[in-house]
């Protein structure tokens, strides 16, 4: 349901007015004129280009195995992100073919010029508020006008973050990390449209933006983004929260990331994970989790307290962790290890970032493994 309120929200953020059912005779002529149009025109799009495969899978496959969520550089970055839209405006050139499709395809996806701005348009869309309370002696027209205004402001801001180098590698990453990393993930394009942890990873980005500016404003915008993201997508994600590159949020319903938890690069995590708070006080402390790099967090795992789960460790499904967790740890029940890597094995460098040092004290490894 939400995605269709998206594409509806697509397409009345092109189109004020009630929306109505296109026939397909109008489709045609459209598409018939986007071929007319000048290809060097801004905006314009090419049907007839977009219909020949920017590249094949495994050679994009293949490029984005050799990228780095932290090394590589800017213009790598940018490459990606063009690699990645080449093949969604190829995927969505697909669509167009039919009735149930082809508006979604063309409002979502065929009209925008970069990954930066076809997202920012798809999430303003459909994190907008669909309506505001009533003014006293207010028309209806002025609360439409109040919401349109909004959503614009919404695109344009969300437009201008999500082109920023630092985000747009985040981005890059999420995606890469997805599509590499998940089996039903068959393309791109179903995971820019579909996949709502991605979109509440996303939106994010956007309100951690917000909230680093600091600001009544800003950081009421932040709250704004984080409360519509928790009705929309079931996530809650404080917008003081620092997430890293290369994050995937699996299912995603019910993930809980307190306001100062840290998480590192390539990590992936499953629906209902809470990163959470003990709920003592700390006195304006630091409350919440630190997790490392390359750390999978199963179904239904709790993470309380400022602890700290090592890079390259695994918390089974249901786990609950409430202590530091030595790196290469495999974690299951309640704060039980029942594996440990070898610590003299070479591992990838470890984010430098996080204000935690990722380091453990040497443990006893005659002793019981629950800690």
């Amino acid at each position: 349901m939400e995605s269709l309120r998206c594409f509806g929200g697509c397409l009345s953020f092109l189109h004020p007015g009630a929306p109505r059912r296109r026939r397909q005779s109008e489709l045609n002529l459209e598409q018939s004129n986007f071929k007319r149009m000048p290809s060097e025109l801004p905006g314009a799009f090419d049907f007839e280009s977009a219909a020949q495969l920017p590249m094949s899978i495994s050679k994009l496959r293949s490029m984005l195995q050799s990228f780095d969520f932290v090394t590589s550089t800017d213009e790598e970055v940018m490459n990606c992100a063009h690699c990645i839209f080449e093949q969604m405006i190829y995927e969505a050139s697909k669509l167009t073919g039919s009735a149930l499709t082809a508006a979604m395809a063309e409002t979502c996806v065929l009209q925008h010029q970069s990954l930066s701005k076809m997202m920012a348009h798809f999430l303003a869309c459909k994190v907008n508020w669909s309506t505001l309370p009533l003014k006293a002696g207010s028309l209806e027209e002025s609360i439409r006008t109040d919401l349109r205004a909004q959503e614009w402001a919404l695109y344009d801001e969300m437009k201008v973050v999500l082109a920023k180098p630092a985000v747009l590698r985040a981005l890059v990453s999420d995606l890469t990390k997805a599509f590499l990393c998940d089996p039903a993930a068959e393309s791109f394009l179903q995971l820019a449209l579909y996949f709502k942890g991605f979109h509440a990873l996303t939106t994010h980005r956007v309100a951690h933006d917000l909230w680093e500016r600091g600001g009544i404003v800003n950081q009421n915008a932040a709250l704004m983004l984080q409360s519509r993201m928790s009705e929309l997508f079931s996530v809650d994600i404080h917008p003081g929260a620092t997430i890293g590159n290369g994050v995937m949020i699996d299912h995603a319903t019910g993930v809980v990331i307190g306001a100062t938890a840290q998480v590192g690069n390539d990590v992936m995590m499953l629906h209902q994970v809470t990163l959470g708070a003990t709920g003592k006080p700390t006195g304006g402390a630091k409350r919440h989790p630190t997790v490392g790099s390359r750390v999978v967090l199963g179904a239904g795992s709790l993470v309380l307290g400022d602890v700290m789960v090592g890079s390259d460790t695994t918390v089974g499904a249901r786990a609950i962790v409430s202590k530091d967790i030595a790196r290469g740890s495999t974690v299951i029940e309640v704060n039980k290890v029942i594996k440990r890597l070898d610590v003299t094995t070479p591992l990838a460098k470890d984010m430098k970032w996080l204000m935690v040092q990722d380091t453990m004290p040497d443990m006893d490894y005659t002793q019981m493994w629950s800690i």
